[in-house]
């Protein structure tokens, strides 16, 4: 039967307990052999001396219990974080070797863009990307995204979204351009709705029901202010120009992401993201239909591993798609190609399928928008906290 590391520790200090004891008595018997006639004297003292060295011993026994509790737990956590370092070490060695590259020029039009065949009808420029070669299908966020501005496009002057959400129905191809028919639900003085639905060839690849309102930006006038209240963001998110935070970029999604390399919080993983990678590309001014929209696009990186990891869960993915993605708009003041503050947590993991929290904020620390979403999730156990 194979034995823990602190089991076997336990068991050595059993071990050299008795075997202590054993000589205790060896020494003693030999001295009062040669030193003392009275057998019962010696007995005596052997009694009172034993006792003594019992209750010493046992002092130093437990001591070496806790000994051995904290230097396991210690080296545990050692072996955990020098996991880490090494992780984030090879990953800054690949975004340095992006920063020595030239700058690109990065234009978001030439990716989502639209043309209006009809009233309900509209189809995409060029076909969109996949986040990575050897994914299945086309990057969520990019549907997302595209999805935004077929509302906005197909909605009266002056409105945009306060609450979109999607599902993910079929994997999209990178090798043939999406169709959107749209539907107009209601065009309201202050909202208005749509459902949008994305084709390729025939067949539904994705869903939205898309909420657009003219009210994401209050104009105070005179008289009291109206009440309102956020969440506040993780002190990590404070400041993006931390030195201990990593920098990672993916050039086919355009984004870069910041986070720090041994986050404080617990149960949540702060990190930021941005349109556009700092050091390789160059963003083009963007209108606020397409700020709107590249805000959109890079709501849709989650990193399920590294917050499960935070909460002492060391998963290796084996299956990891988008279900459904929900985003609620809080504010105009965005701005994708400024470092965006997140605070990430997942509340339920069951059945192959995982629930994600997101809070966003922006540069001013004001809540702009929160992102929901489930996602079919497997993955494998490989180490969880002591």
């Amino acid at each position: 039967m194979k034995r823990s590391s602190v089991e076997c520790s336990f068991y050595i200090i059993s071990i050299n307990f008795e075997y202590s004891l054993l000589c205790c008595y060896r020494c003693l018997f030999v001295i009062f052999f040669f030193s003392h006639e009275d057998s019962h004297n010696f007995l005596k003292f052997t009694h009172i001396y034993i006792h003594t060295y019992r209750r010493i011993y046992i002092y130093i026994y437990i001591y070496n219990i806790i000994e051995t509790v904290i230097s396991t737990r210690f080296f545990s956590l050692f072996r955990k974080n020098l996991s880490k370092m090494t992780m984030h070490t090879r990953e800054m060695d690949q975004n340095q070797q992006l920063q020595r590259q030239q700058l690109v020029e990065v234009d978001i039009t030439k990716d989502l863009d639209v043309e209006k065949l009809s009233e309900t009808h509209y189809r995409g420029i060029k076909p969109l990307s996949k986040p990575h070669p050897t994914r299945r299908g086309v990057y969520g966020g990019a549907l997302c995204a595209q999805a935004v501005l077929v509302a906005i496009r197909s909605s009266p002057e002056g409105f945009m979204p306060n609450a979109m959400h999607t599902f993910f129905t079929r994997a999209a191809s990178e090798d043939s351009v999406i169709d959107w028919k749209v539907e107009k639900i209601s065009d309201g003085r202050s909202f208005a709705n749509r459902s949008i639905s994305a084709i390729q060839n025939g067949k539904v690849v994705f869903t939205a029901n898309i909420s657009l309102t003219t009210k994401n930006t209050t104009k105070l006038g005179p008289g009291p202010k109206p009440f309102t209240y956020q969440t506040t963001p993780e002190p990590e998110l404070a400041d993006p120009s931390l030195t201990e935070m990593d920098n990672l970029g993916n050039p086919n999604l355009h984004m870069g992401v910041k986070y720090p390399l041994i986050p404080q919080s617990e149960n949540v993983f702060p990190y930021f993201i941005k349109y556009g990678i700092d050091g390789l590309e160059k963003v083009k001014p963007m209108t606020l239909e397409y700020k709107y929209a590249a805000f959109t696009w890079i709501t849709d990186w989650m990193d399920i591993e590294r917050v499960l990891d935070i909460m002492g869960h060391q998963i290796k993915g084996t299956f990891n798609v988008s279900l459904d993605h929900s985003v609620y708009f809080h504010d105009d003041d965005i701005d994708p190609t400024h470092w965006t503050a997140v605070s990430f947590k997942t509340t339920r993991l069951s059945h192959d399928r995982a629930l994600l929290v997101c809070e966003l904020y922006n540069d001013k620390n004001v809540q702009v928008a929160t992102v929901v979403q489930e996602r079919l999730f497997k993955g494998n156990l490989v180490g969880a906290k002591l």
